[in-house]
């Protein structure tokens, strides 16, 4: 079976959200979909990404 996700994009005709992470390994992947969709809109979050890199925090330190 063929993946068909963006072939198909431009035939959504409600209104999108989408969101994406300036972060993210996909943002591309996300600009190129919102690109395919006629009445979506993007909001992307400037630092955010679906990566889970551990910082650590004066008031919650990181286990040793």
């Amino acid at each position: 079976m063929v993946h068909t996700r963006v072939v198909r994009a431009g035939n959504v005709a409600c209104p999108v959200l989408l969101v994406a992470g300036g972060a993210d390994a996909f943002l591309h992947a996300n600009l190129r979909d919102y690109g395919q969709l006629p009445h979506a809109t993007l909001h992307v979050f400037s630092a955010a990404s679906n990566s889970y890199v551990p910082l650590p925090h004066p008031r919650y330190p990181l286990p040793s």
